[in-house]
């Protein structure tokens, strides 16, 4: 069972929750011998100890060893590689019988998961206490738990869209099976599910739709209003992807830099008037700031966009994920059929037009890798959906699609572990009063501009540093003191040796910073209304990762969607739109609500001219 052996909720943030408070005593005493072995408990033990079984731990070892060291712990990709190269035992191992509390680590905060189990048996598997977004994470978190106990496995599929949350379930689930003296290979097998061995279902359409988010539900309204039947399938179990998560601002298409704008850009600013009017079909409330920019909350929108595609005819299928494109032989090479499965059923959905909304490739660690290799750490803090995993760009890449060989991020601002850390930092004007220093304890650019995403980014860490003059501020952070997290002192050699920064160059730094403070004068150029003296103790240090909100790049199209093959032909009746093929959209930055403007905008025209493909 779990036992707490600190008031402090901040505890919660070490997984196991069995982590020696004496480890956590000797880091506030600012040891660096107390800190490396942190780090050694905390990146490794951590996994080695809950994953207990010895074949398990070795697969664990060698299929994750490369992603621990290249990325953190935090991965939740060397927990699915784990999952995967397990095998499984042939006599089932009794269990001590009882209910089993864990706390882990959810992807908002602590997550607590009571686990019931028999002698043979996981009886029930509840969720706790936790800080889990609903729409996101928490109905998929009670989904997957369901499938434990109906299958009796732990080989369960995390879900897409909440792939950290339902990896934190099924850890849950491994702790209490160990701790109850079971063999976690009896409730795993090796391998994944090979669609060909599934029973297959052909379907007809005239337009296929892959991807449930904006772009896609705006593309298959679009064709089913111009009279077409239309299939959209997307992998997660719910509709929205990242449009769901957007909140508060959409550019007008007219707002956009024409001097930035592509052919296919271009063909996205003169989208204005269908897209105000598709709003207002819709019902959705939308504030016109006269500034280029809507108020639009992307829940709302979505569910708009969900209600208006089934009554206009839209079949969806949620769970099933495309895995190939079929192109017909010959000359055009033009599109058939596409394949889905969704663990049960193969889908050979046979439709002369298919458009691929599947959103970027913020998670596709192999693309990031490989066009951008400096954000890869950066990858599991990522703020995009987490079905931005490249699949729908890779699948139509494999079937001859031409892809943006260059590709950037779309900066996500930063952010500190937890959710109530972002808005504890946020208080009192947020970053931009706070002060910004890197691993060396050097400051490094100027807080109060309006995006540090990529300065921090050039950086091997950041830290923001406030005092306590915040009250509730100072109240939210006492709460999470843990390595690498939050850290306090009352003086600045000793906060420096609890971040692991120099500690006379941090002291040198503050002095520095209080100095210009003191003659109104930065010398970063932040403007006066944001220096504030850091003077009252005590200090706090929050560790700030930059976020990566989407990416640019995927698959290159012509002004009508229209997916191009490598000679720059257009591949007849393939289509894309939203982030699976922004790259032909905007060159340069994204400014703040074009994102939702391109998902949408490019979502009506790739489903008006996939309408016209389609039979």
């Amino acid at each position: 069972m779990l036992s707490n052996t600190s008031d402090r909720p901040g505890l919660g943030y070490y997984d196991p929750p069995s982590t020696p408070f004496r480890t956590r005593r000797s880091l506030r005493e600012g040891s660096r011998k107390a800190r490396r072995a942190a780090t050694k408990d905390f990146e490794t033990k951590t996994m080695h100890d809950t994953l207990s079984t010895t074949p398990l731990r070795h697969a664990l070892r060698r299929s994750a060893a490369a992603t621990l060291s290249a990325l953190s712990v935090f991965s939740v990709f060397a927990v699915t590689a784990a999952l995967a190269s397990s095998a499984y035992a042939a006599a089932p191992t009794p269990m001590k019988p009882g209910i089993y509390e864990e706390v882990v680590r959810g992807n908002n905060g602590p997550l607590t998961v009571r686990v019931t189990l028999t002698a043979d048996r996981i009886e029930a598997v509840a969720i706790g206490d936790n800080y889990e977004t609903d729409y996101i994470a928490l109905e998929p978190i009670k989904n997957v738990a369901a499938e434990v106990v109906r299958r009796q496995r732990l080989d369960v599929d995390t879900v897409s869209g909440a792939t950290e949350s339902t990896t934190a379930l099924l850890r849950a689930v491994f702790q209490a099976v160990t701790e109850a003296g079971g063999d976690l290979n009896d409730f795993l097998k090796a391998g994944a599910v090979d669609p060909a061995t599934l029973p297959g279902k052909t379907v007809q359409a005239d337009v296929v739709v892959v991807g449930g988010g904006g772009s896609g539900l705006t593309a298959a309204l679009t064709a089913a209003k111009a009279g077409k039947k239309v299939l959209l399938i997307e992998k997660h179990e719910t509709l929205g992807g990242s449009t769901a998560l957007a909140c508060c601002s959409l550019s007008k298409p007219s707002s956009l830099d024409a001097g930035d704008a592509t052919p296919a850009g271009e063909a996205l600013r003169k989208t204005e008037p269908q897209l105000l009017a598709l709003l207002s079909e819709l019902g959705v409330n939308v504030k016109n700031d006269n500034a280029g920019s809507l108020a639009v909350e992307g829940m709302v929108l979505v569910k708009k966009l969900e209600d208006a595609a089934r009554a206009a005819g839209v079949e969806i299928l949620t769970s099933t994920a495309l895995y190939k494109i079929e192109r017909a032989d010959g000359s055009d090479g033009a599109v058939t059929r596409v394949l889905a499965q969704d663990g049960a059923t193969r889908y050979e959905v046979d439709a002369p037009a298919v458009v691929l909304a599947t959103g970027g490739f913020a998670y596709d660690i192999e693309r990031i890798i490989s066009t951008m290799p400096r954000w890869t750490a950066l990858t599991p803090f990522a703020t995009a959906a987490k079905t931005s995993t490249g699949d729908g760009i890779r699948i139509a890449e494999t079937a001859g699609a031409a892809v943006f060989e260059d590709a950037h991020v779309i900066a996500g601002g930063l952010g500190a572990r937890y959710a109530e850390l972002d808005r504890a930092v946020a208080l009192s004007g947020g970053i931009p009063n706070g002060v910004l220093v890197n691993g060396r304890g050097v400051r490094f650019v100027n807080e109060a501009v309006p995006d540090l995403t990529e300065k921090a980014a050039m950086e091997d860490i950041t830290w923001v540093i406030f005092d306590a003059a915040d009250a509730k501020r100072a109240e939210t952070f006492s709460k999470y003191l843990t390595f690498e997290v939050v850290v306090d002192a009352t003086d600045w050699l000793t906060l420096a040796r609890r971040m692991g920064v120099h500690a006379e160059t941090l002291a040198q730094t503050m002095k520095t910073y209080n100095e210009g403070v003191a003659a109104k004068k930065d010398a970063f150029g932040k403007p006066a209304e944001h220096l504030r003296a850091v003077t009252k103790t005590p200090y706090y240090a929050v560790r700030l990762w930059p976020r990566i909100a989407g990416t640019v790049g995927g698959l290159q199209t012509n002004e009508g969607m229209a997916v191009l093959d490598r000679a720059g032909k257009p591949i007849p009746g393939l289509f894309a739109a939203g982030e699976t093929a922004n790259g032909s959209l905007l060159k340069g930055a994204v400014p703040v609500g074009a994102s939702l403007t391109e998902a949408l905008a490019s979502g009506l025209i790739a489903g008006e001219a996939a309408a016209k493909a389609g039979k």
